[in-house]
């Protein structure tokens, strides 16, 4: 788009602009932690689609210090509501060519050999593939494996399936153990920690061949995210941890982890009135201008050091 030459054109990076529609307006920033678990529609590093940030926010100085690990999105952006799409990233990320052993029976009735060769040769030879962080994107691959849905049809639709096979009240009172939820360092100069989630697939799949029920699941899907928050938080120790994005749709999930927050001291906020999703973008920009916040992350050497001991060497 061109602008006149007099017009001055602020950039507000993606991720910054949804973490800013869930600040309230006349809150002070310092020691904000801010989750960015959208759909990959903003661009990363190397041309990745993002969607699973965490930032730290101190005046107008932020940082990214928390990603989401990636996979496969085989039909890129043509692929982001297509939930089959996104389960078959997942399989082939964590379990190579035997996804298709691990794939429940009622899903690989639904292919035929040829279309099995087909896949494998999209992976093969990554024929229209992005790389992806969106926890959203992960949640429509998850909703694929456990209940079989093939597209979100429209905004929540994926998450409104999840939520029906969902006891609030059994989810509420009796616990659960998390799957396993390391956290990896990422790169030699150790400045980003990934939340690794390949172990919680391996463990979900063990759970679905043992005959567990997809409510059982969700309930340890639930308790591992909400342990990766409290472990960063507690390291951390931020004034309030910031919800936003679309994954944040997925009501029950999110009812449960701000509810785990409160319990151990924390305080969560979500945007108040405005949409979780992209539609709120535009308001998020101008609190982002408005308050003078950089137009890009600057490191922030003290929470890096922070993340160290939370971290695991990365074994990917």
């Amino acid at each position: 788009m061109l602008y006149p030459p007099e017009t001055k054109v602020q950039q507000i990076e993606h991720d910054l602009a949804h973490v800013m529609v869930g600040l309230p307006c006349d809150f002070e920033i310092s020691h904000v932690m801010a989750l960015c678990f959208d759909e990959g529609i903003g661009r990363g590093k190397l041309d990745e689609l993002s969607g699973g940030e965490c930032l730290w926010l101190e005046g107008n100085e932020w940082q990214r210090i928390i990603q989401f690990e990636s996979f496969c999105l085989p039909g890129g952006d043509s692929s982001i509501d297509d939930n089959r799409a996104c389960l078959f990233g997942m399989l082939h990320e964590t379990f190579g060519k035997k996804m298709w052993d691990v794939l429940p029976l009622k899903l690989r009735a639904q292919l035929n050999p040829q279309e099995i060769e087909q896949w494998d040769q999209v992976f093969d030879r990554k024929l229209q593939c992005r790389q992806t962080r969106s926890v959203t994107q992960w949640w429509f691959g998850l909703a694929a494996l456990l209940l079989g849905t093939h597209r979100n049809r429209y905004q929540g639709h994926t998450f409104s399936e999840l939520e029906a096979v969902m006891d609030r009240e059994l989810d509420l009172r009796r616990g659960v153990k998390p799957y396993p939820h390391p956290i990896n360092q990422a790169g030699a100069a150790k400045q980003m920690s990934i939340l690794a989630w390949k172990p919680m697939l391996q463990g979900i799949v063990t759970d679905m061949q043992q005959g567990r029920h997809a409510q059982y699941i969700l309930r340890r899907v639930f308790c591992t995210f909400s342990q990766w928050i409290l472990k960063i938080a507690a390291t951390l120790h931020p004034q309030c941890i910031i919800l936003s994005g679309s994954a944040f749709e997925n009501r029950i999930w999110t009812e449960h982890l701000m509810g785990t927050l409160t319990q151990h001291g924390f305080r969560s906020q979500l945007p108040d009135q405005i949409p979780l999703n992209d539609n709120g973008l535009a308001i998020g920009q101008l609190r982002a201008a408005s308050r003078g916040m950089n137009a890009q992350p600057t490191a922030m050497p003290s929470i890096t050091d922070a993340l160290t001991k939370i971290s695991e060497p990365s074994v990917s």
